[in-house]
């Protein structure tokens, strides 16, 4: 039933398809069983928006502390100085981060 489906769907999802050549394309496939990697690895860059307070702030806290390398994360603020105040305050946590200027309002 539905539980198989999930088992099925999980190992699809782990499959590599390995191509010997381009001339052999065609002619020969070969499969692999190797596990995809995990989905946090994947993250490399990440925009919060309303980033120097509040939720915004808390989910930029949050990703710099669960991808502390490799990622870079840009805090999006409507202004620099309060955008400034935010990166000091998590620098002094030892996090990292660049805030940017980045107006999403309707004007």
């Amino acid at each position: 039933g539905r539980k198989e489906g999930r088992k099925e769907g999980r190992k699809e999802a782990r499959r590599f398809i390995h191509y010997s050549s381009t001339r052999e394309r065609r002619r020969r496939m070969t499969t692999t069983e190797e596990p995809v990697g995990e989905p946090a690895s994947l993250v490399k860059v990440a925009l919060v928006t309303g980033a120097n307070q509040g939720l915004g702030f808390a989910l930029v806290k949050a990703i710099c502390k669960e991808f502390p390398q490799g990622t870079v994360v840009y805090m999006g603020v409507r202004s620099m100085e309060k955008g400034g105040q935010a990166a000091v305050e998590l620098k002094k946590l030892g996090l990292t981060c660049k805030p940017i200027m980045c107006d999403v309002s309707k004007d």
